[in-house]
């Protein structure tokens, strides 16, 4: 059987058949020979994953080259053309995807697995920015910590020379201590009022994200591109 490779994008595409890499020029065809009614090949954008950050700070996004298996069942047919579009899909939790896809007029192309092409180097890229945010995240910690005791230091201090003015050292002291005190107790109860009504609203959903390693996953991965592309579906039936 003769399958041939058109791709319709203006990047190149990388094919794997049998592990072995073919790259397919943009606005260019390739055909191959394969043997067998079940055809398994992969394909993924000639191009590199990368973060986009704020001066090499803060990640604001997360591109990444995907790869992406398919498999086509075929028995009646001696020559195939596959489709080869380069394609876009964003996620919910600042990451978007480009992956390669396809699509054959007489038979259907499942997905079997997607992964980032060039994992390895995509999880250090990500490290790297992840060490320079965490230390500009410490750095702000502390700015916030200095600037709420300034803040609490301030309102004491007006609070204990009103009541000093008013009547003496000893029951301005015995009068701003205990409602400092008070306070504190109020505003971390607060706090902690506040983080569990957080908890309780909550909502489980069927989005398989958990951290920064389901980037990675297949399962993750192919979630976002069968909400895009559910989503396309729904717009065009709403036309």
């Amino acid at each position: 059987m003769i399958i041939e490779f058109e791709c319709h994008s203006n990047l190149s595409c990388v094919v794997t058949i049998d592990g072995q890499d073919h790259i397919i020029g943009a606005r260019q065809s390739k055909r191959f020979e394969f043997n067998g009614d079940r055809i398994a090949f992969s394909c993924a954008p000639n191009c590199d994953s990368y973060v986009s950050s704020f001066f090499g700070f803060i990640s604001i996004y997360h591109t990444f080259s995907t790869k992406t298996n398919y498999i086509i069942h075929t028995k009646d047919h001696e020559f195939l053309r596959v489709i080869l579009q380069e394609t876009t899909t964003k996620g919910a939790h600042a990451d978007k995807y480009i992956w390669i896809k396809t699509t054959c007029a007489q038979e259907e192309v499942q997905v079997e697995s997607c992964c980032v092409r060039d994992e390895a180097a995509m999880r250090a890229k990500m490290a790297a920015v992840q060490k320079r945010e965490d230390k500009a995240e410490l750095v702000a910690k502390i700015c916030l910590i200095l600037q709420d005791v300034l803040l609490i230091v301030v309102v004491y201090a007006f609070l204990f020379f009103g009541a000093w003015v008013l009547s003496d050292l000893r029951t301005a002291a015995l009068i701003t201590i205990p409602v400092y005190a008070v306070g504190l107790i109020i505003a971390f109860a607060l706090q902690a009022a506040y983080k569990k009504r957080r908890k309780s609203l909550v909502v489980e959903t069927a989005n398989p994200f958990k951290d920064k390693s389901s980037y990675f996953e297949s399962e993750y991965i192919r979630f976002v591109i069968r909400q895009s592309e559910l989503l396309i579906l729904s717009h065009k039936k709403r036309r």
